[in-house]
């Protein structure tokens, strides 16, 4: 009777055992946990790129990049505020999968990029470029997430497609904050 007790007892430990492993390797293959991961981050206020790697939920690395944008952002309107990080991917540390779970300004390093390309792809002229660059961080701050911001790269990417061949864009040629809010609702 007692060695039956003591069975049960066993196998009871040996199941919680075996769950508290599975709640280990879950944590330890979740990109989101800071046991082994590369976070990045976005400044929307600058378009500078935070990179932060973890291991066993100790910083080991930060480093803090420039970009295109946050070049031509320092062009316009000189030193860097302090800035305002807002995670766009969460990589698993050991680097075997490369996906990130979706955060709320998942896409907005790669709507900079967008705006970048319109500069590349037709003529600006200093005020519509800083109108475009001011106006594009202004919907990061406004929103809690990328979209608008996001759609307002595109916007401008699609107006510099079509005045490529026309000439020059103008300050008139790019919506403003308050003219975007106002044609997006």
């Amino acid at each position: 009777m007692r060695t039956a007790v003591l069975y049960k007892a066993y196998i009871i430990l040996i199941v919680l055992l075996v769950l508290m492993l599975a709640e280990v390797a879950c944590s330890i293959l979740d990109p989101s946990s800071r046991i082994n991961c590369v976070q990045e981050d976005v400044d929307i206020q600058t378009g500078r790129i935070r990179i932060q790697r973890y291991v066993l939920f100790i910083r080991v690395t930060d480093q803090i990049k420039e970009t295109r944008i946050s070049r031509i952002w320092g062009e316009y309107f000189g030193g860097y505020p302090d800035p305002i990080w807002r995670r766009v991917n969460t990589f698993w540390g050991f680097d075997v999968c490369g996906s990130s779970p979706h955060h709320a300004y998942h896409g907005a390093v790669e709507a900079a990029r967008v705006l970048e390309m319109s500069f590349a792809l037709a003529l600006f002229s200093k005020e519509a470029q800083r109108k475009a660059v001011q106006t594009f961080f202004q919907l990061l701050q406004a929103e809690h997430n990328d979209k608008s911001a996001s759609r307002y790269a595109h916007f401008v990417a699609m107006q510099s497609v079509q005045k490529e061949k026309q000439g020059i864009m103008e300050e008139g040629d790019i919506p403003s904050f308050d003219e975007w809010v106002d044609t997006v609702k």
